[in-house]
Protein backbone atom coordinates (compact mmCIF):
# COMPACT_ATOMS: atom_id res chain seq x y z
CA UNK A 1 0.00 0.00 0.00
CA UNK A 2 2.55 2.45 0.89
CA UNK A 3 4.45 2.08 -2.34
CA UNK A 4 1.81 2.40 -4.51
CA UNK A 5 0.81 5.33 -2.65
CA UNK A 6 4.14 6.60 -3.44
CA UNK A 7 4.30 5.92 -6.81
CA UNK A 8 0.83 7.51 -7.45
CA UNK A 9 2.70 10.78 -5.82
CA UNK A 10 5.11 10.40 -8.24
CA UNK A 11 3.17 10.06 -11.12
CA UNK A 12 0.74 12.94 -10.23
CA UNK A 13 3.93 15.45 -10.51
CA UNK A 14 5.28 13.67 -13.63
CA UNK A 15 1.51 14.40 -14.65
CA UNK A 16 1.61 18.09 -14.03
CA UNK A 17 5.02 18.61 -15.93
CA UNK A 18 3.24 16.53 -18.75
CA UNK A 19 -0.13 19.19 -18.11
CA UNK A 20 2.11 22.36 -17.84
CA UNK A 21 4.21 21.26 -21.11
CA UNK A 22 0.25 20.83 -22.92
CA UNK A 23 -0.42 24.30 -21.71
CA UNK A 24 2.95 25.88 -23.63
CA UNK A 25 1.75 24.04 -26.41
CA UNK A 26 -1.51 25.76 -26.86
CA UNK A 27 0.16 28.91 -25.92
CA UNK A 28 2.24 28.97 -28.61
CA UNK A 29 -0.29 28.17 -31.60
CA UNK A 30 -0.41 31.84 -32.55
CA UNK A 31 3.59 32.05 -32.91
CA UNK A 32 3.88 28.49 -34.16
CA UNK A 33 7.25 28.42 -32.52
CA UNK A 34 7.12 26.17 -29.02
CA UNK A 35 9.15 27.21 -25.89
CA UNK A 36 11.45 24.44 -26.02
CA UNK A 37 12.78 25.06 -30.12
CA UNK A 38 16.48 25.70 -31.29
CA UNK A 39 17.44 23.15 -28.92
CA UNK A 40 16.45 24.72 -25.88
CA UNK A 41 14.81 21.99 -24.07
CA UNK A 42 17.17 21.68 -20.99
CA UNK A 43 16.84 25.34 -20.62
CA UNK A 44 12.82 25.50 -20.75
CA UNK A 45 12.84 22.15 -17.93
CA UNK A 46 15.16 23.02 -15.75
CA UNK A 47 15.15 26.55 -15.76
CA UNK A 48 11.05 27.12 -15.97
CA UNK A 49 9.84 24.66 -15.15
CA UNK A 50 11.78 22.86 -12.19
CA UNK A 51 13.51 26.65 -11.45
CA UNK A 52 16.50 24.47 -10.50
CA UNK A 53 19.73 25.61 -8.27
CA UNK A 54 23.12 25.03 -9.38
CA UNK A 55 26.61 25.03 -7.83
CA UNK A 56 29.46 25.22 -9.95
CA UNK A 57 33.07 24.62 -9.22
CA UNK A 58 36.48 25.87 -10.64
CA UNK A 59 39.62 22.71 -11.10
CA UNK A 60 40.41 22.46 -7.31
CA UNK A 61 37.92 23.97 -5.56
CA UNK A 62 34.49 23.32 -3.83
CA UNK A 63 31.24 23.35 -5.26
CA UNK A 64 29.30 26.01 -4.13
CA UNK A 65 32.60 28.32 -3.49
CA UNK A 66 34.11 31.17 -5.70
CA UNK A 67 37.38 30.31 -7.11
CA UNK A 68 39.11 32.86 -9.53
CA UNK A 69 41.74 31.17 -11.82
CA UNK A 70 44.08 32.25 -14.28
CA UNK A 71 41.40 31.22 -17.04
CA UNK A 72 38.33 30.53 -15.19
CA UNK A 73 35.78 32.81 -12.79
CA UNK A 74 33.35 30.33 -10.92
CA UNK A 75 30.97 32.20 -9.48
CA UNK A 76 30.03 30.74 -5.64
CA UNK A 77 26.41 30.26 -4.21
CA UNK A 78 23.32 29.12 -5.85
CA UNK A 79 23.30 29.55 -9.72
CA UNK A 80 19.99 29.36 -12.09
CA UNK A 81 20.17 27.68 -15.56
CA UNK A 82 21.42 30.48 -17.57
CA UNK A 83 24.02 31.39 -15.23
CA UNK A 84 25.31 27.63 -15.04
CA UNK A 85 25.61 27.37 -18.98
CA UNK A 86 27.59 30.80 -18.37
CA UNK A 87 29.96 28.96 -15.67
CA UNK A 88 30.11 25.99 -18.06
CA UNK A 89 31.70 28.18 -20.85
CA UNK A 90 34.06 29.21 -18.26
CA UNK A 91 35.12 25.55 -17.45
CA UNK A 92 33.64 25.49 -14.33
CA UNK A 93 32.39 21.77 -13.57
CA UNK A 94 28.37 22.28 -12.05
CA UNK A 95 26.11 19.60 -10.71
CA UNK A 96 21.92 20.44 -9.41
CA UNK A 97 22.15 21.98 -5.58
CA UNK A 98 20.16 19.61 -4.54
CA UNK A 99 18.56 20.11 -1.15
CA UNK A 100 21.25 22.26 0.04
CA UNK A 101 19.52 25.04 -2.21
CA UNK A 102 15.81 23.32 -1.56
CA UNK A 103 14.39 26.89 -3.19
CA UNK A 104 11.03 28.53 -2.93
CA UNK A 105 7.37 27.06 -4.52
CA UNK A 106 6.36 27.02 -7.91
CA UNK A 107 3.18 28.33 -8.08
CA UNK A 108 2.15 27.58 -11.55
CA UNK A 109 3.38 23.65 -10.68
CA UNK A 110 0.94 23.68 -7.70
CA UNK A 111 -1.55 24.83 -9.79
CA UNK A 112 -0.85 22.43 -12.54
CA UNK A 113 -0.49 19.49 -9.72
CA UNK A 114 -4.13 20.61 -7.98
CA UNK A 115 -5.59 19.93 -11.37
CA UNK A 116 -3.91 16.56 -12.13
CA UNK A 117 -4.82 15.38 -7.88
CA UNK A 118 -8.75 16.70 -8.67
CA UNK A 119 -8.82 14.50 -12.03
CA UNK A 120 -7.11 11.57 -10.38
CA UNK A 121 -10.20 11.95 -7.47
CA UNK A 122 -12.76 11.92 -10.03
CA UNK A 123 -12.04 9.15 -11.95
CA UNK A 124 -11.68 7.26 -8.25
CA UNK A 125 -15.09 8.43 -7.78
CA UNK A 126 -16.68 7.41 -10.99
CA UNK A 127 -15.12 4.04 -11.28
CA UNK A 128 -13.41 1.68 -14.39
CA UNK A 129 -15.85 2.87 -16.56
CA UNK A 130 -14.78 6.21 -17.24
CA UNK A 131 -11.37 4.98 -18.98
CA UNK A 132 -13.19 2.25 -20.74
CA UNK A 133 -13.35 5.18 -23.76
CA UNK A 134 -9.91 6.53 -23.05
CA UNK A 135 -8.35 3.00 -23.78
CA UNK A 136 -9.05 3.29 -27.33
CA UNK A 137 -7.15 6.36 -27.83
CA UNK A 138 -4.34 5.27 -25.02
CA UNK A 139 -3.52 2.46 -26.57
CA UNK A 140 -2.60 2.57 -29.97
CA UNK A 141 -1.59 6.60 -30.37
CA UNK A 142 1.68 5.82 -27.99
CA UNK A 143 2.54 3.12 -30.97
CA UNK A 144 1.68 5.63 -33.49
CA UNK A 145 4.02 8.89 -31.67
CA UNK A 146 7.34 5.94 -31.04
CA UNK A 147 7.01 5.00 -35.19
CA UNK A 148 6.87 9.14 -36.07
CA UNK A 149 9.39 9.89 -33.25
CA UNK A 150 11.78 7.15 -34.51
CA UNK A 151 12.01 7.74 -38.40
CA UNK A 152 12.45 11.55 -37.46
CA UNK A 153 15.45 10.25 -35.08
CA UNK A 154 17.11 7.67 -37.45
CA UNK A 155 17.50 10.58 -39.76
CA UNK A 156 19.40 13.28 -37.40
CA UNK A 157 23.26 13.87 -37.71
CA UNK A 158 24.86 11.47 -34.87
CA UNK A 159 21.77 9.50 -34.81
CA UNK A 160 24.70 6.63 -35.04
CA UNK A 161 26.60 7.37 -32.78
CA UNK A 162 23.40 7.17 -30.10
CA UNK A 163 21.74 4.12 -31.46
CA UNK A 164 24.96 2.59 -30.96
CA UNK A 165 25.92 3.70 -27.82
CA UNK A 166 22.67 1.73 -26.79
CA UNK A 167 23.00 -1.49 -28.72
CA UNK A 168 26.69 -1.88 -27.59
CA UNK A 169 26.89 -1.37 -24.11
CA UNK A 170 29.70 -1.49 -21.68
CA UNK A 171 29.15 -4.96 -20.35
CA UNK A 172 31.75 -4.75 -17.84
CA UNK A 173 29.73 -2.28 -15.29
CA UNK A 174 27.89 -4.99 -14.48
CA UNK A 175 30.84 -6.78 -12.44
CA UNK A 176 33.30 -3.98 -12.51
CA UNK A 177 32.76 -0.79 -10.17
CA UNK A 178 34.05 2.63 -12.73
CA UNK A 179 35.92 5.76 -11.26
CA UNK A 180 35.48 8.72 -12.71
CA UNK A 181 39.14 10.01 -13.65
CA UNK A 182 38.10 14.18 -13.02
CA UNK A 183 35.89 13.64 -9.31
CA UNK A 184 37.06 10.59 -7.84
CA UNK A 185 33.65 9.53 -7.70
CA UNK A 186 33.33 5.52 -7.63
CA UNK A 187 29.70 4.28 -9.19
CA UNK A 188 29.16 0.61 -8.44
CA UNK A 189 28.48 -2.47 -9.83
CA UNK A 190 25.56 -3.17 -7.85
CA UNK A 191 23.89 0.08 -8.72
CA UNK A 192 23.53 -1.05 -12.27
CA UNK A 193 22.25 -4.38 -10.94
CA UNK A 194 19.76 -2.22 -8.99
CA UNK A 195 18.61 0.58 -11.53
CA UNK A 196 17.77 -2.66 -14.24
CA UNK A 197 15.84 -4.06 -11.05
CA UNK A 198 14.70 -1.12 -10.26
CA UNK A 199 12.81 -0.61 -13.82
CA UNK A 200 11.79 -4.00 -13.89
CA UNK A 201 9.77 -3.74 -10.77
CA UNK A 202 8.38 -0.10 -11.74
CA UNK A 203 7.67 -0.69 -15.39
CA UNK A 204 5.62 -4.28 -14.79
CA UNK A 205 4.25 -3.31 -10.96
CA UNK A 206 5.48 -6.30 -9.53
CA UNK A 207 4.51 -6.84 -5.85
CA UNK A 208 2.28 -4.36 -5.90
CA UNK A 209 -1.23 -5.70 -7.23
CA UNK A 210 -1.50 -4.14 -10.26
CA UNK A 211 -1.81 -6.83 -12.29
CA UNK A 212 -4.44 -8.89 -10.19
CA UNK A 213 -6.16 -5.77 -9.92
CA UNK A 214 -6.72 -5.68 -13.69
CA UNK A 215 -7.06 -8.75 -14.16
CA UNK A 216 -10.37 -8.86 -11.56
CA UNK A 217 -12.18 -7.05 -14.24
CA UNK A 218 -11.89 -9.98 -16.56
CA UNK A 219 -13.92 -12.91 -16.78
CA UNK A 220 -12.84 -16.00 -14.63
CA UNK A 221 -12.15 -18.49 -17.73
CA UNK A 222 -9.79 -16.04 -19.20
CA UNK A 223 -6.22 -17.41 -19.60
CA UNK A 224 -4.50 -15.65 -16.69
CA UNK A 225 -0.96 -16.73 -17.35
CA UNK A 226 -1.10 -16.69 -21.05
CA UNK A 227 -2.13 -12.76 -20.71
CA UNK A 228 0.95 -12.09 -18.01
CA UNK A 229 3.10 -13.38 -20.43
CA UNK A 230 1.82 -11.35 -23.48
CA UNK A 231 2.02 -8.25 -21.15
CA UNK A 232 5.20 -8.49 -20.02
CA UNK A 233 6.71 -9.59 -23.78
CA UNK A 234 5.18 -6.41 -25.07
CA UNK A 235 5.71 -4.16 -22.74
CA UNK A 236 9.91 -4.91 -22.68
CA UNK A 237 9.14 -4.97 -26.49
CA UNK A 238 7.95 -1.48 -26.11
CA UNK A 239 10.64 -0.76 -24.04
CA UNK A 240 13.29 -2.02 -26.29
CA UNK A 241 12.13 0.14 -29.36
CA UNK A 242 11.65 3.35 -27.47
CA UNK A 243 15.28 2.52 -26.58
CA UNK A 244 15.94 3.32 -29.98
CA UNK A 245 13.69 6.47 -30.26
CA UNK A 246 15.19 7.82 -27.50
CA UNK A 247 19.20 7.12 -28.11
CA UNK A 248 19.11 8.86 -31.93
CA UNK A 249 17.88 11.54 -30.00
CA UNK A 250 20.63 11.70 -27.98
CA UNK A 251 23.25 11.11 -30.40
CA UNK A 252 22.20 13.90 -32.26
CA UNK A 253 21.97 16.08 -29.12
CA UNK A 254 25.64 14.54 -28.42
CA UNK A 255 26.85 15.99 -32.01
CA UNK A 256 25.06 19.50 -31.36
CA UNK A 257 26.34 20.39 -27.97
CA UNK A 258 29.47 18.60 -28.26
CA UNK A 259 29.39 16.90 -25.36
CA UNK A 260 29.75 13.04 -24.83
CA UNK A 261 26.80 11.27 -24.89
CA UNK A 262 26.21 9.61 -21.28
CA UNK A 263 26.33 13.63 -20.42
CA UNK A 264 23.82 15.41 -22.48
CA UNK A 265 21.08 14.44 -19.95
CA UNK A 266 20.46 13.27 -16.67
CA UNK A 267 18.63 9.87 -16.23
CA UNK A 268 15.11 9.74 -15.39
CA UNK A 269 12.20 12.44 -16.38
CA UNK A 270 14.66 14.62 -18.57
CA UNK A 271 14.84 11.60 -21.18
CA UNK A 272 10.95 12.77 -21.80
CA UNK A 273 11.22 16.22 -21.17
CA UNK A 274 14.60 16.91 -22.25
CA UNK A 275 14.89 14.69 -25.18
CA UNK A 276 11.45 14.08 -27.05
CA UNK A 277 10.79 18.01 -27.20
CA UNK A 278 13.67 18.21 -29.00
CA UNK A 279 12.37 15.71 -31.62
CA UNK A 280 9.40 17.19 -31.48
CA UNK A 281 10.40 20.41 -32.21
CA UNK A 282 12.39 19.68 -35.38
CA UNK A 283 9.28 17.65 -36.95
CA UNK A 284 6.98 18.68 -39.50
CA UNK A 285 4.00 20.84 -37.54
CA UNK A 286 6.19 20.95 -34.51
CA UNK A 287 2.73 22.21 -32.09
CA UNK A 288 0.63 19.80 -33.22
CA UNK A 289 3.27 16.92 -32.92
CA UNK A 290 3.99 18.20 -29.26
CA UNK A 291 0.24 18.45 -28.22
CA UNK A 292 -0.84 14.82 -29.30
CA UNK A 293 2.87 13.68 -27.75
CA UNK A 294 1.51 15.14 -23.95
CA UNK A 295 -1.62 14.34 -24.72
CA UNK A 296 -0.79 11.13 -25.12
CA UNK A 297 1.47 11.55 -21.82
CA UNK A 298 -1.02 12.74 -19.71
CA UNK A 299 -3.68 10.41 -20.99
CA UNK A 300 -1.50 7.28 -20.25
CA UNK A 301 -0.65 8.47 -17.06
CA UNK A 302 -4.03 9.18 -15.54
CA UNK A 303 -5.25 5.49 -16.81
CA UNK A 304 -2.16 4.26 -14.94
CA UNK A 305 -2.46 6.38 -11.50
Amino acid sequence: FCSTCGIVVYYNVILAWSLRYLFATLASIPSGELPWGDNNSSAFFQGEVLNKAFLCKAPGGDYGSPLYGAESVCPGGALNYDEMEAALLRDCKCRPAGLDYPGGFEGYNIFMLCIIWSLVMLMCFLGTRSLKYAVYITVPLPYVMLVLLFVRGVTLPGAEVGLRYYLQPDMSRLFFDKVDPETGEVSSAASVWLQACTQTFFSLSLGQGAMITYSSYNPPSFPITKNVLTIALINSGTEFFAGLVVFSILGYLSEVRGVPIDQVVAAGPGLVFEVMPTALALMPAPVVMSFFFFLMLLMLGLTSA
